[in-house]
C-alpha cells in the first residue's frame, strides 16, 4: 500500500472476502489491533455474557471480534465460537511521496498507544496500556509536549475519544457488567452517558465546539443504533433501511459522520449524516469504510478495510478520496482532524501499536 494514493470517489459496493459471508476480527491486546484475521462463523454474537465470561475476557483480552465496531469498548462483552482461523500477512510496502509527515504519539513507557483526536490548540487526547496505568487502558491528553494520564475513579478502564476546541473531552469507560459514555469533569472525575434505549453499552465518540456529543449504544436486541445528546436529551441516528449504525464524529455545522451495515459483522458503510438522511461514503474497491471525523471545511477522514483485511487511512475532499498510511507499518487507522487538517491516528508496526498525528506538509 502507498502511503499516499488519489482516487475518484464512487459509491462501490463493499466485496465480501473471497465472495464468502466471512467477517473480520481481530486478535487484540487490550481490544485493540494486533493482527487481522478472517474467520467463517456467525454474524452475531450474545452480548449477554455470563459474569464469569467476562472476567476471563477482561483479564485476556484474546480474540475479541471487533470488527463491528474496531475500537470500541463493545468488543469486551463478547461471546463466541468460531470453527477456524485464517491469519492475513499484511504486507508493508513504501511509496516515494507522501503528503503527510507523521509526528509519534507514545505514552512514556506505555505498551501501546491509541491517539484519537486533537482540536485547534493541538491538544490530543487518546488512551494507553501499561506505563503505570492501573486500569486495563488509561486515557491521556498531550499538549505541547507533556502527557497526562487520567482514570475515571473506580472503574475498569478509561478511553478518551474525542476533545472539541473548548477542551471538552468525551470517551468511554468499563464497568463490571457494561460500558458507559462519559464527559470528562477534570480531577479523574467523569460524568457518565448512558442512552436510555442501551442494554449495557453507550460509548460517547465525538464533540463539537457547541457541546453536541455523538457515539452509539446497543439496544436490547443486539444491534448498534448512533445517538445525537445535546442539553440532556438523547436521540436515536439510525440510517434508514439498516440494521446498525454507529456515529464516530460530528462536525462544526452539525454534520454526523460514522458507519452503517445489515448486519453486525459488516461489511460497514461510512456516511455523513444530516436532516435524517445517510449519505454512502465508500473508498472505492474496499470492503468496509468507516468515517470517523470531519474539519470545518468539510473535509471527512476515517479508514477502509481491504479485500486482505488491512486497514487503511483516508481523507476525502469533495469527490476524491486520498489514502494516508503512516510508514512502515501493516495498519493505519485515522480518527479526528483539527481545521488545520491535522489527524490524530494509530498504526500498527513490528514493535506494536503506536499513536501519531498526521500533519499535512
Amino acid at each position: 500500500m502507498c502511503l499516499v494514493k488519489k482516487c475518484a470517489f464512487g459509491n462501490l459496493a463493499p466485496t465480501l472476502i473471497n465472495g464468502k459471508r466471512n467477517f473480520l476480527i481481530y486478535f487484540c491486546h487490550s481490544a485493540r489491533l494486533v493482527d487481522i484475521s478472517i474467520s467463517e462463523g456467525p454474524e452475531f454474537w450474545n452480548l449477554l455474557s455470563s459474569s464469569k465470561e467476562n472476567k476471563e475476557m477482561n483479564r485476556d483480552r484474546m480474540f475479541v471480534p471487533v470488527s463491528i465496531s474496531p475500537y470500541g469498548f463493545a468488543s469486551l462483552l463478547g461471546r463466541f465460537s468460531f470453527a477456524a482461523f485464517a491469519f492475513v500477512a499484511a504486507a508493508v510496502s513504501a511509496c516515494a511521496q507522501t503528503d503527510y509527515a507523521f509526528k509519534p504519539i507514545n505514552f512514556p513507557g506505555a505498551t501501546a498507544t491509541f491517539a484519537y483526536a486533537l482540536n485547534d490548540s493541538g491538544e490530543a487526547v487518546g488512551f494507553y496500556t501499561g506505563g503505570g496505568c492501573a486500569q486495563t487502558s488509561c486515557a491521556f491528553t498531550y499538549s505541547k509536549g507533556t502527557y497526562t494520564s487520567f482514570e475515571c475513579v473506580l472503574e475498569n478502564a478509561t478511553e478518551a475519544f474525542d476533545i472539541n476546541n473548548k477542551g471538552q473531552i468525551v470517551g468511554a469507560y468499563s464497568y463490571y457488567g457494561g460500558v458507559a459514555g462519559f464527559v470528562y469533569e477534570g480531577n479523574n472525575s467523569c460524568s457518565p452517558l448512558g442512552d436510555p434505549s442501551a442494554n449495557s453499552v453507550t460509548e460517547a465518540f465525538g464533540v463539537n465546539s457547541k457541546g453536541e456529543i455523538v457515539g452509539f449504544y446497543i439496544d436490547f436486541s443486539g444491534n448498534f443504533n448512533g445517538f445525537l445528546y445535546y442539553n440532556g436529551t438523547y436521540r436515536t441516528i439510525d440510517c434508514p433501511g439498516e440494521a446498525d449504525t454507529q456515529a464516530f464524529g460530528i462536525g462544526e455545522d452539525g454534520v454526523i459522520v460514522g458507519a452503517y451495515a445489515n448486519s453486525t459483522g459488516g461489511p460497514w458503510t461510512g456516511f455523513s449524516y444530516k436532516n435524517g438522511i445517510c449519505n454512502p461514503i465508500s473508498y472505492p474497491g474496499a470492503a468496509s469504510t468507516y468515517a470517523a471525523g470531519m474539519t470545518k471545511s468539510g473535509e471527512i477522514t476515517g479508514w477502509y478495510t481491504d479485500s486482505s483485511g488491512v486497514n487503511n487511512g483516508f481523507v476525502l475532499t469533495g469527490t476524491t478520496f486520498t489514502e494516508v498510511d503512516a510508514p512502515n507499518t501493516s495498519g493505519t487507522i485515522l480518527f479526528h482532524p483539527n481545521d488545520a487538517g491535522s489527524i490524530a491516528g494509530f498504526d500498527l508496526n513490528s514493535t506494536g501499536n503506536h499513536g501519531f498525528i498526521a500533519v499535512p506538509k
